[in-house]
């Protein structure tokens, strides 16, 4: 509406576009999330197991959705060559950028997020580590859970709807995965 009725200059217009563009990509995300959750309810609710390459796939998402945030400096990528794995493209598409969102929500102004993928004798670990402001360890018990939001005022500024750990550890889980937090070291 302010380009239409303002006729900014060139510099702004292309700037308000892409603020546009970027709450436009956080509500189709907040939108999927709130539909994949309820669709993980219903008792049909199966994810379609092919083998994946998941060094390609992690490349693509980073990619497509991070690709400005790598660019900068904020993302490291290392998604070293990977043996192909069993899983659902669109679940681990899911898992992936729900749990950069919440490095990149929780890091604060100064991001240094790791994204990382190895092989480890028969697994593929996948790591997304930042530093942030940590999370306590009553909270760790109750992140997973849906709706849940960390009680801290440095979180609560976020916005958030406390449906993006919660489809992550659902997703793994049908893919016969494992999920772990860990403390910044």
């Amino acid at each position: 509406q302010t380009i239409q009725k303002q006729k900014p200059a060139a510099a702004l217009q292309e700037e308000l576009i892409q603020n546009a563009l970027q709450e436009t990509e956080r509500l189709n995300t907040l939108i999927d999330n709130v539909l994949l959750a309820s669709s993980m309810e219903t008792p049909g609710f199966k994810v379609e197991l092919r083998p994946t390459n998941m060094s390609e796939l992690l490349q693509k998402v980073m990619k497509r959705y991070y690709s400005r945030e790598c660019e900068s400096g904020s993302i490291q990528l290392n998604a070293g060559a990977s043996r192909p794995v069993l899983a659902d493209e669109q679940a681990l598409t899911s898992i992936i950028t729900n749990l950069v969102d919440n490095a990149l929500k929780y890091s604060g102004e100064e991001k240094n997020i790791q994204v990382q993928l190895n092989q480890q004798e028969a697994q593929v670990v996948m790591e997304v580590k930042d530093q942030g402001v940590g999370i306590s360890k009553t909270d760790k018990e109750k992140i997973f859970t849906r709706f849940y939001r960390a009680g801290n005022e440095e979180t609560r500024r976020t916005k958030g709807t406390g449906l993006g750990l919660y489809i992550v550890k659902k997703l793994v889980e049908a893919q016969r995965g494992d999920l772990q937090v860990k403390d910044n070291t």
